[in-house]
């Protein structure tokens, strides 16, 4: 894809599965000025209803017939730069925009396409991580999805991110853990200095877009510590899941400081 299609991004998240990026992308995201797109995999001109209702939402008019134009016939190579072209003229007005994403094959093209100003690598414990993926999961099933492509899929991310921290330049990327930004305000300010990019929106915005009410229901509207650190009960099925997943990640766990 070329990459004068969009303008720079001031902001990436590359984050672990179940790691808040949405509440991070939420708190970044203030109409009519901030926006932090939510998983649009724009390498590969994504064309769901969410991300479309998302952009509604935030206050852009886009009428359905160049929503679906954008995508058309044409194979999802094609489609990207026909996606990008039409969030171009939106997004280049804006004060700050961004994206995050967790899917660890987008990370690298997101990145060449967007070329961001500032990388947030954001992280959670893998035991805590891992059984809220599986909780998830159970909430919102989809076809062909196991505790076997649930485990690929954290791990994936998980050296995808290891890479990211290893490789990317340091006054470009920082390390966030979701222990830290959900229970310390101070955290979440020096990030905000940090983008120069305030964390002020709504962390619950548009949840329900994407099939999540429950944490809607579990979190409210603002950042509690009590209910981010809260125990949920599952049943042993999810800590085993949890606990196997773990045993493959010690190298993440030391990588960002949490005991394995």
């Amino acid at each position: 894809m070329p990459d004068h299609i969009l303008p720079r991004a001031d902001c990436y998240i590359a984050a672990m599965p179940r790691s808040g990026s949405t509440m991070l992308a939420n708190l970044l995201t203030l109409p009519p000025c901030r926006l932090a797109l939510v998983e649009p995999w724009l390498p590969h001109g994504c064309r769901s209803p969410s991300v479309l209702e998302h952009l509604r939402g935030f206050g852009f008019d886009i009428p359905d017939s160049e929503w679906t134009d954008a995508g058309g016939p044409a194979g999802r190579e094609e489609n990207g730069p026909r996606v990008a072209r039409l969030l171009n003229s939106r997004v280049s007005g804006l004060e700050r925009w961004g994206v995050k994403e967790v899917r660890p094959a987008l990370h690298q093209p997101s990145l060449s396409l967007l070329k961001p100003r500032r990388v947030v690598i954001l992280v959670r414990d893998m035991f805590s991580a891992a059984q809220s993926l599986w909780d998830k999961a159970r909430r919102i099933p989809r076809t062909g999805q196991d505790e076997q492509s649930l485990a690929t899929f954290i791990l994936d991310a998980a050296t995808c991110l290891q890479e990211l921290a290893r490789d990317l330049p340091t006054d470009q990327a920082c390390v966030v853990r979701y222990e830290d930004i959900t229970t310390d305000e101070a955290c979440r300010e020096d990030l905000g200095r940090w983008l120069d990019w305030p964390l002020a929106g709504n962390p619950s915005r548009d949840l329900e877009l994407y099939g999540r009410e429950w944490e809607i229901q579990r979190h409210g509207e603002a950042i509690s510590p009590a209910r981010c650190g809260q125990r949920i009960d599952l049943p042993s099925q999810a800590l085993d899941f949890a606990t196997a997943v773990l045993e493959r990640a010690r190298e993440y766990q030391k990588a960002f400081g949490y005991a394995s």
